[in-house]
C-alpha cells in the first residue's frame, strides 16, 4: 500500500523540517494515481485468467492513496490561499502568524498529515500594567 502519510502519526518525525510545497503536494498525488495505472495495466497484462474480485480488493489501498493524497494538496491548497504573512491588529489584541504545525486529520481515506498555521497573540510588554 502506498504511503502518504507519516510512518507514525503519534509521535513527531525528525525529518520533518517544515511543510511541503504545493509542488511536492501535486508530485505525490500524481504518483499515487500512477502508481494504480500501473498497477491496473499490469494485471489486465497478465496471461490467463484474473478474478475481478481480486484485482478490485488489489485497488482498495491504491484508490484510498490517490484519496489521501488529494486531500493533502486540497488542504495545502487551501492553507496557502488563507495564510497571513503578517501582524493582525484588533481593538483589544495584536495577532502574529506563528510557524506551520504538523496536523492529523483522520478523513474517509485515512488519517493524513498535513500542515498547518496558526495566530498567536502578541504578550503585551511587562512594564504596561498599573500596581495599583
Amino acid at each position: 500500500m502506498s504511503r502518504i502519510t507519516a510512518p507514525s502519526l503519534a509521535r513527531k518525525i525528525a525529518d520533518e523540517t517544515g511543510p511541503p510545497t504545493i509542488e511536492e503536494l501535486q508530485g505525490r498525488a500524481r504518483a499515487a494515481f500512477d502508481a494504480l495505472v500501473v498497477h491496473v495495466e499490469q494485471r489486465a497484462a497478465e496471461e490467463g485468467l484474473v478474478a475481478f474480485m481480486i484485482v478490485e480488493r488489489e485497488l482498495v489501498d491504491l484508490v484510498l492513496a490517490v484519496g489521501r493524497a488529494a486531500v493533502v494538496l486540497f488542504l495545502g491548497l487551501r492553507e496557502q490561499q488563507v495564510a497571513l504573512g503578517e501582524r493582525v491588529e484588533g481593538l483589544t489584541r495584536t495577532l502574529r502568524p506563528a510557524p506551520p504545525i504538523a496536523r492529523n486529520l483522520t478523513t474517509w481515506f485515512g488519517t493524513v498529515r498535513y500542515w498547518r498555521q496558526y495566530m498567536r497573540e502578541v504578550s503585551a510588554s511587562l512594564g504596561s500594567y498599573c500596581a495599583e
